[in-house]
């Protein structure tokens, strides 16, 4: 199953709350008070955030967390590379001769294929999309399942 970790699935919401708040710094319990995600949690993505140079941290009595660029300048495909490594949906993908199949499997340039288009609409994503309800335009359509049992 293709799925991000609950870590950047939580930084992404912190980073389009971080978006809505201007440049209003805010507090790591402010953040786990306003997304409802555990304190813990949050603080270890706040960490990498401040680590990858997405926020800073601003001390003091009225300090908090603020975004150092603006949110339609952080892509999506950042942060999740930043949080999880490369995008690799096949391990022909990931290293040269790390599959058996490499020389003769047809299904390879697919993977390419599949994973450039992956990786090219998270890159055009940013933050600040994410921090807006989607266009319905956008939404996919229904569509029928693509292998029926």
């Amino acid at each position: 199953m293709l799925r991000v970790s609950r870590l950047t699935d939580y930084a992404l919401v912190l980073l389009t709350r971080l978006a809505g708040c201007g440049d209003a710094p805010q507090s790591a319990q402010a953040l786990a008070q306003a997304t409802r995600l555990q304190p813990p949690m949050v603080s270890k993505a706040l960490k990498q955030l401040c680590q990858s140079g997405w926020i800073s941290s601003i001390r003091g009595s009225k300090g908090g967390y603020v975004l150092t660029r603006d949110a339609a300048q952080i892509a999506v495909l950042d942060v999740v590379e930043a949080f999880e490594g490369p995008i690799v949906l096949a391990q022909c993908e990931s290293q040269d001769g790390a599959c058996t199949l490499h020389e003769s499997c047809r299904l390879r340039p697919h993977w390419q294929l599949i994973n450039n288009r992956l990786r090219r609409e998270l890159a055009a994503l940013s933050v600040a999309e994410l921090s807006q309800p989607p266009r319905i335009a956008d939404l996919p359509a229904r569509e029928a399942p693509v292998h029926e049992q």
